[in-house]
């Protein structure tokens, strides 16, 4: 519009420093909005990565626990076998 002939004075000549400046200005502010927006990211992702880490450390005592009780049901049902053995052996 500055360079169109429409009867308009020419309020910014060639170089266009006032567009170069308006231009600069709001890539400035949209740098800074980018820059904010992924800050919030970071921080959500922090804080889900440690809300998961907290679930696993959950879910591998949850696994440890459940691996003692296997362990234990095994040993109780070597236990009882033995006993069944014994008494078959006695009664042959």
């Amino acid at each position: 519009m500055n360079t169109l002939p429409l009867g308009i004075a020419v309020f910014d000549p060639f170089p266009f420093g006032l567009l170069t400046m308006i231009v600069s200005l709001e890539a400035i502010f949209l740098s800074c909005f980018v820059l904010i927006s992924q800050n919030r990211q970071t921080e959500k992702d922090h804080f889900r990565s440690d809300v998961e880490y907290d679930v696993n450390i959950k879910a591998e005592m949850e696994i440890a626990h459940l691996h003692e009780k296997t362990d234990r049901m095994n040993e109780q049902v070597l236990e009882k076998l033995a006993v069944v053995e014994r008494l078959l052996i006695e009664k042959v």
